[in-house]
């Protein structure tokens, strides 16, 4: 259809197919008035919206205008049939919608503001309610109509005001709901970046004060305004396109970011290479929105500590009862993702540092297998035990970020094994019937620690069960051998050694510039730092820095050899192969305690220890509450075995939903 240079159309009378359609809406229109009879009022407002649409589309905005204002009449006048149901609701806030754009199209940006909002208020209103995503979504969407008319009159703090509240209805937004907001131009990656941005500072840094962010990328404007030119291109790139991703600061961003491990002493440590999960981030097409507190040293520092403290970034708070701890070490990680303070994150861990914030702050997280993802470029403690991995809202985010960040890297040789056993796309096993005939080991290890979260447990068996599921219980995995220690005492020997060996050789690839130059270095600086002294020791540090070089230490070499038996082939090898398993379940661990800097942490459940040491895969999956506290339950398994587990979890997600948004409560 032709326009003139003011947008009206250049027929005065439709033609072709649109036409004849237009003409046939009118002429139903006119006889169903006539016939005046209560039943047929829905169908004249429907056939008054179609219409109307019709009328947008030839660019004759005064009859759009006036058919839509006869529909919302006739809406204000009578319920249609439904009661205010999410479909009744829809159509009415349709009509504004189409109500708004007619005005925008007659030159009448206010009244187009005013329909925008009616639209609004019904949207809004209903998923206030329901919390319905599509509803949601829709809200959204017209939020950011309404910022767009005022930012184009002029009106600039109207139009950031509705952008911002865009945003906050886009809590718990998925990566696919990203991605489909960009692709329907919806809203832009900068409106994604700028919103998180503003969480951020209301949230994190103000208001709750959740201390979960060390550092802001000073360039993550930049970046998003590069990928938003991308965009106009209509040229995305990567399966993260424009996914804000926080990083936990022990993972090196070669930037204007210094990757700190939390500790003082490395904060004005600026990597001058990419860690490997950061450009395989870069490459997929994300946005690194910032680096998160953290557990200092990834919680390697003090036998005696408090979980998610660090001398950058002070306490880390749980966002659903602000006086509970967050677990660690990636404390921040998960913090900013159950906040809604980014998209997804990435933690690491080496012994529960992934799958214990997880379980405290009611998201999902993903421990993969040793190898699937690289860890060169990560301040590391073990390199036995070490990987990063992915925390989301979703097992399907997590799915979507695991298949992201594969790849053989010849600087980490476990990532050699990877070969055949990795997918990029993990969500093909994303199976809402994932529990039909699998059989799941029930690992018994903490029940009768917390009767209240045997409770959900037992809830959660029936739960696996009605899914299809088998379940076999299992008393426990780990058996101790006589005349030899444990797995968890030779795990404990093998830190000690790796700890020291891989700092000096982290330190050594920074290059000359590098703030510290080994343990004892670490040692000595921290020593002298006074906040850094204020409420724990460095003895892990101090015990790590007494120890031989790999090479000449036959304790370490014992212990590698003796812990991978154990833990492997006499552990959770050993119990799937007696009774046939495809994964285990148990709680990840007890409710978050109260944090407490003079007393330290309180652990008493804890089942990570099985795949931590195994260094096979992990999933947490929220599984209900206690009071306002989440607590989760761990999938895990065989070497490998992610497909299975991913099954397995989202499964159990899909049937029980039981993620909800933090309330920042003082108290509890």
């Amino acid at each position: 259809m032709e326009r003139d240079h003011e947008g009206n159309a250049l027929y005065d009378i439709p033609e072709g197919t649109v036409g004849m359609i237009l003409t046939y809406y009118e002429k139903f229109i006119e006889r169903k008035e006539n016939e005046n009879e209560p039943a047929l009022r829905d169908s004249i407002i429907t056939a008054l919206n179609n219409s109307s649409e019709l009328n947008l589309l030839l660019g004759d905005y005064e009859s759009a205008i006036e058919k839509l204002k006869r529909a919302s009449t006739l809406l204000n006048e009578y319920e249609i049939g439904g009661g205010n149901s999410n479909e009744l609701i829809q159509k009415k806030a349709k009509i504004f919608e189409n109500l708004s754009t007619a005005y925008s199209g007659n030159k009448e940006p206010m009244a187009s503001i005013s329909a925008s909002k009616m639209s609004f208020d019904l949207l809004n209103s209903s998923y206030s309610v329901n919390k319905n995503d599509n509803l949601g979504r829709e809200a959204a969407k017209i939020c950011i109509t309404i910022s767009e008319i005022y930012q184009s009159i002029g009106e600039l703090e109207n139009s950031k005001t509705y952008s911002d509240q865009a945003l906050t209805i886009l809590d718990e937004i998925t990566i696919s709901d990203i991605r489909s907001g960009y692709e329907n131009k919806e809203f832009s990656v900068t409106d994604i970046v700028s919103g998180y941005l503003e969480n951020i500072k209301t949230i994190d840094d103000s208001g709750p004060t959740l201390n979960s962010i060390i550092t802001i990328n000073p360039d993550v404007l930049n970046i998003a305004d590069s990928l938003d030119k991308i965009l106009q291109l209509g040229k995305p790139i990567g399966p993260l396109f424009g996914i804000p991703v926080l990083l936990k600061d022990n993972i090196n961003t070669h930037d204007k970011m210094p990757t700190t491990g939390g500790s003082r002493i490395l904060r004005n440590s600026y990597p001058i290479h990419d860690s490997w999960v950061a450009e395989k981030l870069r490459q997929a097409g994300a946005v690194i929105l910032g680096k998160t507190n953290l557990s200092e040293w990834a919680n390697y520092r003090a036998s005696f500590s408090s979980s998610g403290w660090s001398g950058i970034g002070g306490q880390t708070k749980n966002p659903y009862v602000l006086d509970r701890n967050p677990c660690g070490s990636s404390s921040g990680s998960a913090v900013a993702v159950s906040a809604n303070l980014c998209a997804v994150a990435i933690g690491t861990e080496t012994w529960g540092s992934i799958m214990c914030p997880s379980n405290a702050n009611g998201i999902v997280g993903i421990k993969p297998t040793v190898g699937l993802w690289s860890r060169s470029g990560i301040i590391p403690i073990s390199y036995t035990q070490d990987t990063a991995g992915p925390m989301t809202r979703t097992v399907k985010d997590a799915a979507i970020m695991l298949g992201a960040l594969i790849g053989i890297d010849p600087s980490d040789d476990k990532t050699k094994s990877s070969k055949n056993n990795s997918y990029k796309d993990y969500t093909k096993f994303l199976n809402k019937k994932g529990l039909q005939d699998k059989r799941i080991g029930y690992v018994k290890t903490m029940k009768g620690k917390n009767h209240r979260l045997d409770i959900l447990m037992e809830k959660t068996i029936n739960d696996l069960k009605k899914g299809g599921a088998e379940i076999i219980e299992i008393d426990n995995i780990f058996q101790k051998i006589e005349n030899k220690k444990s797995a968890e005492e030779y795990a404990i020997e093998i830190m000690a050694h790796e700890f020291k060996d891989g700092l000096k050789k982290y330190f050594q690839a920074l290059g000359p510039n590098a703030t510290v130059i080994d343990l004892e270095d670490a040692i000595n600086q921290t020593l002298l730092d006074s906040i850094e002294m204020m409420y724990f020791n460095i003895d892990r540090m101090k015990n790590a820095q007494s120890k031989e070089s790999l090479l000449k230490s036959d304790s370490y070499q014992e212990a590698i050899k003796e812990m991978k038996i154990l833990s492997g082939e006499l552990g959770i090898d050993r119990v799937m192969k007696k009774h046939n398993l495809d994964a285990f379940v148990s709680p990840t661990g007890s409710p978050a305690w109260k944090t407490d800097l003079i007393n330290g942490d309180k652990y008493y459940i804890s089942t990570t220890v099985f795949a931590a040491l195994s260094g096979y895969p992990n999933i947490n999956v929220p599984m209900g509450f206690i009071d306002n506290v989440p607590v989760g339950v761990s999938f895990f398994g065989a070497k490998w075995s992610e497909p299975i587990l991913i099954e397995i979890a989202y499964s159990y997600e899909q049937q029980t939903n039981h993620r909800r948004p933090p309330k920042y409560i003082p108290t509890d």
